[in-house]
């Protein structure tokens, strides 16, 4: 686990999630985003970049192993499991580019 010098200023500038939305893409279908404020700024998170956190969480042992078949139903459903087990990003979505 990378540790950080400055934990005091990360502990303050934390985010705080305060909803999640769900975007209706006709090119990616329904995708879910977390609105997440930090200070004046509020930051869209999507539910996929939330499951790479906690596999992340997961692969440094912060979090105990979630069964595999509990990985392949949520990565089926809410995101790309290629995307959260090996980093590789799909194609943008057409009404980003």
């Amino acid at each position: 686990m990378t540790r950080t010098p400055d934990h005091v200023g990360i502990l303050i500038n934390r985010a705080t999630v305060e909803a999640m939305v769900e975007i209706d893409c006709e090119a990616c279908g329904y995708i879910q985003v977390f609105l997440a404020r930090v200070g004046k700024d509020v930051i869209p998170v999507d539910l996929s970049t939330v499951l790479k956190c906690l596999k992340l969480a997961e692969e440094e042992g912060a979090l105990p192993p979630l069964p595999l078949e509990w990985w392949i139903t949520v990565t089926t459903r809410h995101a790309n499991f290629e995307e959260v087990f090996y980093g590789k990003v799909r194609s943008s979505c057409r009404c980003t580019s």
